[in-house]
């Protein structure tokens, strides 16, 4: 049985969920950003982690693209792709290095870097895995009622598990949840990818497939 796992990660908590290929959540739980060995004994010999923040530091690869907005041109290769093919912009360019806001940036590198270790990773966007698997480009606010609901019947769709639970999951949860499904599809080979064609950079966020595909 493949198990995948989502990770939601903030400057304080990690957010873990499990679910195997039928859907089935295994594991829903969360570790202190401190205990990062904790996660990664979770996590080990898992097919496919899906981490909900940058893999890297921005190269700058697009400091000098005209066509995106001075305030994206610090963006890595993958962010710019999302924004380009999927029509998702992340509100947080990923900077070229730590700064005044950037401290859950340092955890979530630091996830990526320690969790190599012990299984495939790669980086996911929840917003953008739900605007994939809802087919549109807009959403309700996730932290508002409706936008709650809308997030757990999209969810409740590719897992076993209601909505009226899902309703009562965090946010937070709800997104690692968000990482897992697109987890799930990288491991199935169907995830779609937002990154450069030219490669300029290893940046890439991965998608869940199309609905319809």
């Amino acid at each position: 049985m493949a198990v995948v796992w989502g990770v939601d990660v903030s400057s304080r908590a990690l957010h873990a969920v499990a679910i195997d290929d039928a859907g089935r959540v295994l594991d829903r739980r969360v570790i202190p950003a401190s205990r990062m060995d904790d996660l990664a004994a979770l996590v080990a010999g898992a097919a496919v982690v899906a981490v909900d923040a940058p893999s890297g530091w921005s190269e700058g690869r697009h400091l000098d693209d005209a066509d995106l907005p001075p305030k994206f041109r610090t963006a890595r290769c993958g962010e710019v792709a999302l924004r380009a093919r999927y029509g998702d912009a992340v509100p947080w360019p990923t900077p070229a290095g730590p700064g005044e806001r950037t401290g859950w940036m340092e955890v979530g590198i630091a996830v990526h870097e320690r969790l190599a270790d012990v299984a495939r990773t790669v980086e996911v966007f929840p917003h953008a895995a739900f605007l994939r698997l809802a087919g549109t480009r807009r959403l309700p606010r996730k932290s508002s009622p409706a936008g709650a609901l809308r997030r757990a019947e999209l969810l409740a769709s590719a897992v076993e598990v209601d909505v009226d639970e899902l309703v009562r999951w965090s946010v937070d949860d709800r997104d690692a949840l968000a990482a897992a499904v697109t987890a799930r599809d990288v491991a199935r080979g169907r995830s779609a990818i937002a990154a450069c064609d030219a490669h300029l950079d290893a940046a890439a966020i991965h998608l869940p497939a199309s609905p319809t595909t």
